[in-house]
């Protein structure tokens, strides 16, 4: 159901846009236009829209953006956890690369530091402790 609603969303924000543009063809100025088709835009963004209508028609005024999606899908995080608990010792900028060559996922490090505390995977330094006795 929220696809269909993000669909009729869609559809109504280019027919709104269409009669905007369809108004300015016909000589009204981009402030009447733009009351007549109910929108709040600069006079920028109006042109823009005018020269989108004319350069593509109906097509280039559908908003392309799609969002992005999640690179880090449920099984990229399952094995994610997997790895970093098979490999306590794994820094951030090693786990990108090993994302990159595995997945051919590119994750900044800074990206990777929040999904591995949101998933609780610390790195654990297993270096072996320093002998007290070394110190003085």
């Amino acid at each position: 159901m929220e696809e269909s609603q993000s669909s009729s969303n869609k559809a109504k924000k280019v027919e709104t846009k269409l009669k905007f543009a369809s108004t300015m063809e016909t000589g009204s100025s981009w402030q009447q236009a733009a009351q007549a088709a109910g929108l709040q835009i600069s006079r920028a963004t109006a042109y823009r829209y005018l020269k989108s209508f004319q350069v593509g028609g109906a097509k280039a005024l559908q908003d392309g953006r799609q969002g992005h999606p999640a690179k880090l899908k449920v099984e990229v995080q399952s094995w994610l956890s997997d790895y970093c608990h098979a490999n306590p010792e794994v820094t951030s900028p090693q786990l990108q690369s090993v994302l990159e060559l595995e997945w051919g996922l590119r994750v900044s490090v800074s990206r990777l530091n929040e999904v591995r505390e949101k998933l609780g995977l610390t790195r654990q330094n297993l270096a072996p402790a320093s002998d007290p006795k070394k110190r003085k």
